[in-house]
């Protein structure tokens, strides 16, 4: 365009460009495989990140209150109380919100993927990714349970699958050559 200076490299294709246009092809949302940023745990994170290696999603429970808090922490969100224990999740809620990423923030993440908010059944929220059905399907109020997938480093994250396909439906959908959407349809 006139009057625009023309950037330098435009139109020149990224590393990876072209897988991550091939595996975006595929109408599931899939777990990351890359390189993604992990976690760091830490002494009061580190059972939390035990249980996911388990296949647990864990929450803490206040002793003092029966108040839940949820993103590790060593008082209890409710009342301050120091008498926090470690419970397991049922590991299914619903979907509060969600937003689809088209525009990875490292090179690393394969898009389309859907970050969301869990509503989980046991009374806290949690920031997961939804995974094992099309992108357009996600809905508020959708019921969803854990899975759990590792990353590159070999930490274990949960991510979510639609409730009604089971946990080993969608276990890992790269892996399957059929394929199911949240409504249910086979293709």
């Amino acid at each position: 365009m006139p009057g625009i200076p023309a950037r330098s490299g435009a139109g020149a294709e990224r590393p990876g460009a072209k897988r991550r246009e091939r595996e975006s092809m595929s109408s599931l949302l899939q777990p990351q495989a890359g390189d993604i940023p992990h976690p760091f745990p830490s002494v009061v994170s580190q059972p939390y990140w035990d249980g996911c290696a388990r296949g647990e999603l864990l929450f803490q429970r206040c002793d003092e209150c029966g108040g839940i808090t949820h993103t590790p922490a060593m008082i209890c969100s409710h009342c301050c109380a120091r008498a926090l224990s470690w419970e397991r999740s049922a590991g299914t809620g619903s979907i509060y919100s969600w937003t689809t990423v088209w525009r990875p923030q490292t090179p690393a993440f394969v898009v389309p993927y859907q970050p969301i908010i869990v509503d989980v059944d046991e009374g806290f929220q949690l920031l997961s990714n939804l995974i094992g059905c099309d992108h357009d399907a996600v809905h508020v109020g959708m019921r969803v349970a854990v899975q759990f997938h590792a990353i590159a480093d070999g930490t274990m994250l949960p991510y979510f699958g639609p409730e009604h396909l089971g946990l080993r439906a969608c276990r890992h959908p790269t892996t399957s050559r059929s394929r199911t959407s949240c409504t249910g349809t086979r293709s």
